[in-house]
């Protein structure tokens, strides 16, 4: 503002026969570019005044009406009224900041010298073009948006009365609402199991075939599979059978709640029998889950006015939890922070019921109670992401490959006899599990690679790998590359192990790892060395 009325006075100075000194008020078109006395001031000033009011004033008076379009719009959006507002005050200030930076660049381009009384003409034109050409663009701009601004008073009036319409609407109009809801929900929860009946024949054709996943105990169903099941028929039935005995929309919930498990576990399945798919193809496979965990929070959203709003809260609140298997590398986490989520709601629920109704208890624990065995299961069984099957009973089989593989992928290798794995490209980790006679080739690894519970096992590097750890194995051969010579290999209730190190002549010199270690006390500590028997 300093510069501006600097910029006043040099104008004065270039023109003696100008305006009294009282009138040098710079931001008025009419005291910049006429003569003009002491009352002409005043009066243009105060339309000024107005017309800046206005400005201000006439978005504020248009936001409720936009509002009131974009509720009707988007008749289940709520909250949405603080956004346009603040929107609207950013924005403000956001451009008041920018043509303040604008118009001081500009002074500064033209030549303006601070604390100057005399300023270069150049200065008195920029300063005559912010206050007036400028303005007036701008003004003409915003004219001809309004000109196209959608909502006349006509458009208004219909918004207010259909707004009106929908806040009073007859009992009946309510009731039928709600049993439409209903059949909806219905509807969908009948086409959701007809599609869960599908995919689980489809499954279980093809785990019908020879050298399909599973293990030992349950053929056809891999274990971590079995230990989700144990879920399924422990926590998650309990909740069902207290739900019903609640009855009403926890009833409702419960049955909902139970067809998510139920088209997760279909994933699993999934999981167990194949390696992990591209980010479009796993997208695919998530829809289910995602379209009944959309289902639960809807239920919740249309039963607002409900006596047991706390509960579907509770539920709707926790729910995502589901989206697990697509959290990496932190799933468990994740559903504990669901499990907190709900339990603002949960708490609720034992303060109004604890001395009234000791069922309401029961629902509250058992319904806990499968997201803390969840989080369990994912740590045991899927906790840097969920497990995708590499290679699972397989047997004489002398040319298996992985090439499709990516960074985050864990190879998990179980129960293959007489059989060669090649895994090509750079993958997280490997674990051989309950294998006999098999050889092992890979590229690079950035973790580990774990063997345990096996037998007669060979394993090449060929490019990388920071460890590899050997337990529960009877005889194993590490053959190591040049540029995995710095491996740690660590070893427990193992024996036969041999470690083999590339030559300039491209053969392998073979070390044992020792086996047998002698203890000693030496007066302050126990003292461990390796034993060399001479043969």
């Amino acid at each position: 503002m300093d510069g501006l009325r600097a910029a006043a006075v040099g104008l004065r100075e270039t023109n003696p026969a100008s305006v009294p000194p009282q009138s040098a008020v710079p931001f008025l078109i009419v005291v910049v570019v006429l003569d003009s006395n002491l009352v002409v001031t005043y009066i243009v000033a105060v339309a000024a005044g107005i017309s800046v009011a206005a400005a201000f004033l006439l978005p504020w008076s248009m936001l409720p009406d936009v509002i009131d379009d974009f509720k009707l719009q988007h008749p289940e959006s709520r909250g949405h009224e603080a956004i346009f507002f603040s929107f609207y005050v950013f924005f403000t200030k956001f451009t008041s900041g920018v043509s303040l930076g604008i118009s001081t660049l500009s002074l500064d381009f033209a030549g303006y010298q601070t604390r100057g009384c005399s300023q270069p003409s150049e200065v008195n034109i920029t300063l005559k073009l912010l206050v007036s050409a400028v303005p007036v663009g701008l003004i003409l701009l915003g004219l001809l948006l309004f000109k196209l601004y959608p909502i006349d008073e006509e458009k208004r009036r219909e918004n207010k009365k259909a707004l009106q319409d929908l806040s009073f609407v007859p009992s009946e109009d309510v009731s039928n609402r709600s049993l439409s809801v209903q059949a909806e929900d219905i509807a969908a929860m009948e086409r959701l199991v007809e599609r869960l009946e599908r995919a689980v024949e489809r499954l279980e054709t093809v785990c019908q075939g020879p050298g399909m996943c599973g293990d030992g105990s349950s053929p056809g169903v891999a274990q971590y599979v079995q230990a989700f099941d144990a879920i399924l028929s422990g926590p998650v039935a309990e909740y069902i059978n207290i739900s019903k005995e609640v009855g009403g929309d926890v009833q409702k919930h419960a049955e909902m709640v139970h067809a998510g498990f139920m088209t997760e576990r279909s994933l699993l399945v999934t999981a167990s029998q194949h390696q992990q798919p591209s980010e479009n193809v796993f997208s695919t496979l998530l829809k289910p889950i995602s379209e009944q965990i959309q289902m639960v929070q809807n239920l919740r959203e249309k039963n607002r006015g409900s006596k047991q709003f706390n509960h579907l809260s509770a539920v709707s609140e926790s729910i995502p939890a589901l989206g697990w298997v697509a959290m990496s590398p932190k799933p468990g986490p994740y559903v504990k922070e669901m499990t907190d989520a709900a339990m603002f709601y949960t708490n609720r629920i034992l303060k109004e019921y604890k001395d009234v109704d000791k069922k309401q208890v029961d629902w509250v624990k058992a319904y806990l109670r499968i997201w803390t065995e969840l989080q369990a299961y994912i740590k045991e069984y899927h906790t840097t992401g969920l497990t995708w099957s590499k290679t699972e009973h397989q047997e004489n089989a002398t040319n298996l490959v992985i090439n499709d593989t990516e960074l985050k992928q864990v190879a998990y290798v179980f129960k293959c006899t007489n059989s060669t794995l090649q895994i090509k490209g750079k993958i997280n980790s490997i674990t051989l599990d309950n294998c006999k006679k098999l050889g092992l080739v890979f590229d690079d690894v950035v973790g580990i690679v774990e063997i345990i519970n096996s037998r007669d096992i060979k394993v090449q590097v060929m490019g990388k790998v920071p460890t590899i750890s050997i337990n529960k194995t009877d005889g194993c051969h590490v053959y190591l590359s040049k540029n995995s010579l710095d491996c740690e290999i660590v070893s427990a209730k193992s024996s036969e192990m041999n470690v083999l190190i590339p030559t300039e002549g491209g053969d392998f010199t073979e070390f044992p790892v020792p086996e047998q270690f002698k203890t000693v006390w030496n007066g302050q500590k126990l003292v461990t060395t390796v034993t060399e028997i001479a043969g």
